[in-house]
C-alpha cells in the first residue's frame, strides 16, 4: 500500500509566526479566480499553482496553509516580526525557523540539511533552506523553505512532503515563490537616521540603529516594557532587528522629574544615588561619564540573561534618559552603539543655572567659596556699618539732650 502523508490530520498548532499572535481572522469568501489567496494584512497574493492542484486548510489576512488535492505536498506561508535582511551569516538562525515549523507538523528528528542565498527574489535576497526528518513510522520527509523581507515583516514559504517526492516538493516551493505577488516589498531602511522629535533629546543615530517601520511599532512597544520605560511620551526608539522576531533596542526620553543644572565632582554622588534609586535600584553605582561639555551617568544591570544599559545626560529642563538592551544581538555592539549615539550627538547648550539654583549649589557644596564668603563678609560689613551709624546717632542725640539740659 502506497504511503501517504497524513498532513490534513495533523493538529494545527501555534507557530513562531507573528500571524499566530494576531486575533483569529475570519475566513475570506473565496480566493481570487479560485486559486489566488490574498493575505491582505501583508499586501500579499499567493497564487497556488498549478491551478486546481491545491486546496487551502487555513487562510487569514496573515497566513496560509494548503495541501495538494492528492495530499502529497503541504504548503505553509507565514511571517515573523520585523523586516530583516537575509545575509549569509544568519542562514543557520533562519534555518531553525523551518526546523521548528517541521517539528510542529509532527516531523521527527527535524534538522537543517542545506542552506543558501538566492540573489533576486522579488527584488531582494532570500535564504533557501532544506530540512530533513521522518514521520511517526520512520518514513523520510523533506521540507523546502524560503525566507525574505517584505515591508515590516520577514516572509517564510515552506513546502513539506515525503522524501520520495523530493523533486516535486522543491518544485512546488519554487513555483509558489515565483508566482507570489508582493504588493508591499521591503522598504529601504534608514540606518543612522535623524531622530524625529524636535526636542532636547533629538539627534542622529549611530549606523548600528534604525528607526522602526510603521508595522514594527506595535511589536517594538511590547518589547519596550523590558527597558523600564513606562510611557513613550517625549521619547523616540531605535531598533536593530535580529533573526528571529527579535530586535536590539534603544529608547531615549526627555525626563523632567529630575533636573540637575550643575553636575560636577561635588554633586555627582548625591545625584547618582537619587537617579539610581529611582531608575535602576539593582545596578551598581555609576562613575562620572564625560559627554562632550557635560557629565553624564551610565549604569549596567542584568535583566534575566540580558544586559540592560541605562544612562542620563543633563539637558535643558531635565535629563535625557537612555535605555538600551540586546535581544538576539551582541551586547558589546549594542552598548558601544548606544554610547556612540549619545556621545556624538550635538546636545543643546545647557541654560545658565538660575540664581536660586546657584545659591543652593554654593551653600550646599561650596560653603567656603568666595561666592559664599564674599557676600557673607559684605553683608557683615554692611550690618556693622548700619549698627555703627545707629550707635553714632544715638550717642549724638544723647549729647544734644545733655547740652540742652545744661542750658536750662
Amino acid at each position: 500500500m502506497r504511503k501517504l502523508l497524513l498532513l490534513s490530520a495533523l493538529a494545527v498548532t501555534s507557530t513562531v509566526a507573528v500571524a499566530q499572535d494576531e486575533p483569529a481572522a475570519e475566513e475570506e469568501e473565496g480566493p481570487i479566480d479560485g486559486y489566488i489567496y490574498e493575505l491582505d494584512e501583508l499586501g500579499l497574493k499567493v497564487p497556488l499553482v498549478p491551478q486546481g492542484d491545491w486546496k487551502h486548510d487555513h487562510w487569514s489576512g496573515w497566513d496560509l496553509k494548503a495541501t495538494t488535492t492528492d495530499q502529497r505536498v503541504e504548503l505553509i506561508v507565514w511571517t515573523t516580526e520585523y523586516q530583516v535582511d537575509v545575509i549569509e551569516s544568519d542562514l543557520a538562525r533562519w534555518g531553525e525557523v523551518f526546523v521548528g515549523k517541521a517539528g510542529e507538523r509532527s516531523v521527527k528528528d527535524a534538522a537543517l540539511t542545506a542552506s543558501s542565498l538566492s540573489a533576486d527574489v522579488h527584488g531582494t535576497t532570500a535564504g533557501l533552506f532544506e530540512v530533513g526528518g521522518k514521520t511517526e513510522d520512520g518514513t523520510p520527509v523533506t521540507m523546502f523553505g524560503a525566507t525574505f523581507p517584505i515591508e515590516g515583516y520577514t516572509l517564510h514559504v515552506a513546502t513539506l512532503g515525503l522524501d520520495s517526492q523530493k523533486a516535486r516538493v522543491m518544485k512546488s516551493r519554487d513555483d509558489v515563490l515565483a508566482a507570489l505577488e508582493v504588493g508591499k516589498p521591503a522598504k529601504a531602511l534608514a540606518w543612522g537616521a535623524e531622530t524625529p522629535l524636535p526636542t532636547q533629546v533629538a539627534g542622529k543615530l549611530d549606523p548600528y540603529w534604525r528607526l522602526p517601520l510603521k508595522q514594527e511599532r506595535e511589536t517594538m512597544m511590547r518589547a519596550i516594557k523590558n527597558l523600564n520605560v513606562p510611557t513613550m511620551k517625549g521619547c523616540w526608539a531605535a531598533i536593530h532587528p535580529q533573526p528571529v522576531a527579535k530586535a536590539d533596542m534603544m529608547v531615549v526620553c526627555h525626563n523632567t522629574k529630575h533636573e540637575f543644572p550643575i553636575v560636577d565632582d561635588l554633586t555627582f554622588a548625591d545625584q547618582e544615588l537619587e537617579l539610581r534609586e529611582a531608575w535602576v535600584p539593582d545596578a551598581d553605582p555609576s562613575q562620572p561619564w564625560a559627554v562632550q561639555d557635560r557629565t553624564g551617568f551610565w549604569w549596567d544591570m542584568s535583566v534575566g540573561k540580558r544586559k540592560l544599559h541605562v544612562a542620563a545626560v543633563p539637558v535643558e529642563g531635565g535629563l535625557a534618559k537612555i535605555a538600551a538592551m540586546a535581544d538576539g544581538g551582541d551586547d558589546a555592539k549594542v552598548m558601544a552603539a548606544a554610547k556612540a549615539t549619545v556621545a556624538t550627538n550635538s546636545w543643546p547648550n545647557l541654560a545658565e543655572p538660575a540664581f536660586d539654583q546657584l545659591l543652593r549649589y554654593y551653600f550646599t557644596y561650596r560653603p567656603t567659596s568666595p561666592m559664599v564668603l564674599g557676600p557673607l563678609i559684605a553683608a557683615a560689613v554692611i550690618f556693622l556699618f548700619i549698627v555703627g551709624l545707629i550707635i553714632f546717632g544715638l550717642r549724638r542725640q544723647a549729647a544734644q539732650a545733655r547740652a540742652e539740659m545744661e542750658e536750662i
